[in-house]
């Protein structure tokens, strides 16, 4: 008993000695939330010490409340009649950015939401960290009502990462490519010749229409637009109309409908 109650000790010293270590070297530490007042949070800091976190640094849905423990960062010590002050917005920004250090280096995907739209593209925060989506990388077409993206929920990858400057650029677009071409996979390998395909009309060219089937594009030509018109009948379609049409074959993942 005198023995566990030893090594209980030493692991309750240890871990103080280092949250204090990480506190003096204004690491994140994670600390109890004491009261919540209406301006500040007062948190314990250990030895019977308190530090405030403005109240202001915290999310509208992520209120601090009594009794749980939230992450900090030291911005200035207590001196005399002045409080130790603590920062629970730079923590979120430290713990975001190891998050997006550690996806870009494996090639991961992100969560984000969009903060608001700027001159060239969009603002989205991941875990804490802002950063940049130029409009080229929004969507797989160009984004002509950029209000519709905002405070949505989006996937991107991190297509650069300035360590030194703290900045990113995302590309929501390449999700959707890559989302995009496992559809067209699924659909190429679910396709047969005589089959009847219901798609949407992507675009009407001089050589005849393309139509989307559920994520792959196949091909009509004017002769096999219609049974009598061919080329004329493509007149009355336009992008978006729905067509049913057959499946004549796939050759090196072109579809011929």
């Amino acid at each position: 008993q005198e023995t566990m109650e030893g090594e209980s000790m030493e692991a309750l010293l240890k871990e103080h000695t280092d949250f204090q270590d990480k506190l003096a070297k204004r690491e994140v530490v994670w600390v109890k939330v004491v009261q919540v007042g209406s301006e500040q949070v007062l948190v314990d800091i250990g030895e019977k010490n308190e530090a405030v976190i403005p109240l202001s640094e915290f999310p509208a849905d992520e209120k601090p409340v009594a009794g749980r423990r939230v992450p900090a960062v030291l911005v200035k010590k207590g001196r005399g009649d002045a409080p130790t002050a603590l920062s629970a917005e730079k923590a979120r920004w430290q713990l975001g950015w190891d998050g997006v250090v550690k996806a870009h280096a494996e090639k991961a995907r992100v969560k984000g939401k969009v903060k608001g739209a700027v001159k060239g593209g969009f603002l989205v925060d991941v875990g804490g960290v802002t950063g940049f989506m130029p409009s080229s990388l929004a969507d797989l077409r160009p984004v002509r009502k950029p209000e519709l993206l905002l405070n949505t929920g989006v996937r991107c990858y991190i297509v650069e990462l300035d360590k030194g400057k703290g900045q990113m650029i995302l590309s929501r677009r390449a999700v959707l490519e890559e989302e995009a071409g496992k559809r067209r996979e699924k659909v190429l390998g679910e396709m047969e010749s005589g089959g009847v395909r219901i798609g949407r009309v992507v675009r009407v060219t001089e050589a005849g229409i393309l139509l989307d089937v559920g994520g792959a594009e196949g091909f009509i030509a004017n002769d096999d637009v219609a049974w009598k018109e061919g080329a004329e009948a493509k007149k009355k379609f336009e992008r978006g109309a729905k067509l049913r049409a057959k499946v004549l074959g796939v050759v090196e993942g072109k579809v011929q409908l």
